[in-house]
């Protein structure tokens, strides 16, 4: 028997207990992310000896490395995007019953956000800020369909009561 399975027995994902347990398991992907900018931002606060001994008062100064700033700007910003896209996914997920779609799509939804935040730190960090724009587009279009289903389906419950 298989305890894990990485896609429910069903793509059509009938039950909103198999969709949304599938959209837990995605988790584990910005998990990854958040964990590597963590592990990025250690990185960033070892260059200067100063920030890892006292970040606090080093920043109320005005003497921290634009290095270490840059990296909690992106830390900061993924994490605004993911209290916008998370909650969006769940409700999408809890709201998918006779949906258009199959339980693919919450993983491959999640897959492109990942990539879009990538993408968006590659973007920041580079010496023409712009480029992050590429990156902020996606995650934004991974989130505007989840928001716009899930609007239209919590309406049309609250107009059939």
């Amino acid at each position: 028997s298989v305890i894990y399975r990485p896609l429910p027995a069903s793509l059509a994902a009938d039950f909103a207990a198999d969709r949304l347990g599938l959209a837990f398991r995605c988790l584990c992907l910005p998990a990854a992310l958040f964990f590597s900018e963590f592990l990025l931002g250690a990185a960033a606060r070892g260059t200067s000896t100063k920030a890892s001994f006292d970040p606090a008062t080093v920043q109320c100064q005005g003497q921290t490395p634009f290095a270490i700033v840059q990296a909690n700007r992106i830390h900061q910003n993924h994490i605004e995007n993911a209290l916008i896209f998370w909650p969006a996914m769940f409700a999408f997920a809890a709201f998918g019953q006779q949906a258009p779609y199959d339980a693919r799509l919450i993983p491959s939804l999640c897959l492109t956000w990942i990539f879009a935040r990538f993408c968006y730190r590659l973007g920041y960090a580079s010496s023409f800020n712009f480029s992050r724009i590429y990156g902020t587009t996606v995650s934004i279009a991974c989130s505007l369909p989840l928001i716009a289903w899930t609007g239209f389906k919590f309406a049309s419950m609250l107009l059939q009561k």
